[in-house]
């Protein structure tokens, strides 16, 4: 994903990266998070400090899903930007290695 949003980027469709990343993966996220058949978030502490907080258990459990589909959009945001500049690393490499040559 992260090549083809540089590819975008090169080709001059795309400016900017960021919102059309963080909408597609808040979609397909909250698309998988909602087949999944969970009752509880996966995060204990953050949970815990929101039911020692006082707060109803409803919201917590909400929040608590909230904090969990924010984590997984994280975990893939750091892949795929890992994989972004490491491509864009490349393409400015190449271009200055060309550039010397000839």
């Amino acid at each position: 994903m992260g090549v083809f949003l540089r590819a975008l980027l090169g080709f001059g469709i795309l400016t900017n990266v960021v919102w059309p990343w963080f909408l597609a993966c808040a979609t397909y996220e909250m698309f998988v998070f909602h087949q999944k058949n969970v009752r509880y978030p996966k995060h204990g502490y953050a949970v815990n400090f929101l039911l020692c907080g006082g707060l109803k258990e409803e919201l917590v459990i909400i929040v608590g899903f909230l904090i969990d589909i924010l984590w997984e959009i994280m975990l893939d945001s750091m892949i795929v930007a890992f994989t972004f500049f490491s491509f864009h690393a490349g393409i400015l490499s190449g271009r200055f290695l060309i550039n010397r040559i000839f």
